[in-house]
């Protein structure tokens, strides 16, 4: 498995250029844990 990672130097370290692939799916737990969030904890919702 060879995998081609790009950096970029912050100070002293070597921070990987990563992204997340946009079109994730949210499952069911996802969709449940957004929903808690949504009703409990507002103000992480609002971050998110």
């Amino acid at each position: 498995m060879s995998a081609n990672l790009t950096y970029h130097r912050e100070g002293d370290y070597l921070i990987p250029d990563l992204t997340a692939p946009e079109d994730i799916p949210t499952g069911i737990w996802g969709m449940r844990r957004k929903r808690f969030l949504w009703q409990h904890r507002n103000g992480i919702y609002i971050l998110i």
